[in-house]
């Protein structure tokens, strides 16, 4: 099997067990569960999806006293029971056309790969057509949940964020409207799952292209991309959703959101400077003095035909380079000044007690190196570490056969600064098969431990650190 195939490979769930540490030692003060999300079931039958259109698997790894705890399950939606049962594809996805014809074909099926998220006791995985509430010890499949914000025809938020000083989750819903510019609708949540503020922003185009949401200590933050759905082409079906989605002559935009409208904080959106018409990952944004700054992953543009390997050599991917951009957006004047950061490129995280605030770094996935293959900025074998500060960058290298996730902060017990912690990051090991997940230091991202999974998990979509949370049997 190439390194290719081993990506569209189906994942294997673990039911749970323990593992021990297959280099290195499990730190005794790394405590709480890492989960991560992502596409998990490629080949129905004869039919191969792509790669975000695969149904999506959910697997956490707990940490305490030096033990792991493993347990990986796939997201029981309706799309993949139906799918499961008939044993062929049953529904158009965004990015992979049904075989037999998708003509006037708009419903789409809800793969939900896209993100882990728990909060106030409740697990969640979540994707743009909805979210999924799991059992959060077990991660047995427990029903949509739409948090009583979104409306059935509505889009949620596929990356929601915990503001952890007020302790309530930020998401959003996006409203279609007939007349081409949608509604998104910003929620904060507390512990009991009621809606204690929101704000309703109109945005520039019909297909409600936003991905993220973040937050200052004034205002909500929300990229738009620059892109519009060519309706006909759609409906017509001989090229998928997102082949249907072209880049516009307009900009790509940041929308700041005022929590509490006043004649201080008003709504108002950012045009940005070209090149970059995509973003969808949001590092971190806060106040400083008259403007905000935005930490985000800017594209020229993505052509996300991240196709299986039956259809590689016809429909290759066509991903630009990515880049970590900074925005400063100035209220006053409405002007945008950016640059970039060195060698980092996209999934960025930061300690998540700095969210909304000034802060000194990032960690993201980084520019891979040169014997990584097969496709840089899709997948890639190093990550970084950015000091906002003095705009550089340290990297660490998992090796030419290992894939790396997103990373994710695990903060010490009472931290005595923002990088003290460790950086988790899941694994796809090529030479052996198998799934891992290391430990770094965050410091230093030297490694510290890696767990062999001794299971096959792909490449992830997005992954988190809970520290409250664990999988560990409780008899």
């Amino acid at each position: 099997m190439s390194r290719h195939e081993l990506i569209f490979r189906n994942c294997e769930e673990e039911p749970g067990r323990e593992l021990g540490s297959s280099e290195g030692s499990i730190p005794l003060d790394l405590k709480g569960t890492f989960y991560r999300n992502g596409p998990g079931v490629f080949h129905i039958g004869a039919d191969v999806v792509s790669f975000f259109d695969a149904a999506g698997i959910v697997a956490g790894l707990s940490f305490e006293a030096g033990r792991a705890y493993f347990r990986a399950r796939l997201v029981e939606s309706p799309l993949l029971l139906e799918e499961r049962s008939a044993g062929r594809m049953m529904r158009r996805r965004a990015f992979t056309n049904l075989p037999r014809g998708n003509f006037l074909n708009m419903r789409l099926g809800n793969a939900v790969m896209h993100d882990a998220v728990w909060f106030a006791g409740r697990l969640f995985a979540t994707d743009d057509g909805g979210w999924f509430r799991l059992d959060d010890r077990t991660l047995a499949t427990q029903g949509e949940d739409r948090l009583g914000i979104a409306a059935r025809a509505e889009k949620m938020c596929p990356v929601p964020r915990v503001d952890e000083r007020s302790g309530r989750l930020v998401t959003y819903s996006v409203r279609p409207s007939p007349r081409g510019r949608d509604s998104i609708r910003l929620v904060e949540l507390d512990e009991t799952f009621h809606v204690v503020r929101e704000q309703t922003h109109t945005l520039f185009n019909a297909l409600g292209l936003t991905h993220e949401v973040a937050f200052t200590e004034n205002y909500y933050v929300v990229t738009e991309l620059a892109a519009k759905l060519s309706l006909p082409s759609a409906l017509i079906g001989r090229k998928s959703i997102w082949q249907s989605i072209r880049p516009t002559r307009a900009p790509a935009r940041i929308h700041l959101v005022p929590k509490v409208p006043s004649a201080k904080h008003r709504a108002r959106a950012f045009d940005l400077p070209a090149p970059v018409q995509t973003l969808f990952h949001v590092a971190n944004a806060f106040e400083r003095d008259d403007a905000v700054v935005v930490d985000a992953a800017g594209y020229p543009w993505v052509d996300f035909a991240f196709t299986p390997p039956e259809r590689r050599a016809r429909d290759a991917a066509k991903t630009r380079s990515a880049g970590i951009q900074r925005y400063v957006l100035d209220q006053r004047t409405g002007a945008v000044t950016s640059s970039s950061f060195p060698d980092a490129v996209e999934l960025p995280r930061v300690n998540p007690s700095a969210h909304g605030r000034p802060y000194r770094f990032i960690y993201s996935v980084a520019t891979p190196s040169a014997e990584c293959g097969p496709d840089p900025f899709v997948w890639t074998n190093r990550i970084a570490k950015t000091d906002v500060e003095s705009r550089t960058t340290a990297t660490w290298d998992a090796g030419p056969d290992r894939w790396v996730s997103q990373p994710a902060f695990a903060p010490r017990p009472n931290p005595a600064s923002e990088d003290d912690g460790y950086i988790l990051v899941w694994l796809v090991n090529a030479s052996t098969q198998r799934a891992e997940a290391c430990a770094l230091d965050a410091k230093t991202l030297s490694p510290v431990c890696t767990v062999d999974l001794g299971r096959f998990l792909g490449l992830a979509s997005h992954a988190r650190f809970e520290p409250k949370m664990s999988l560990f049997p409780t008899d």
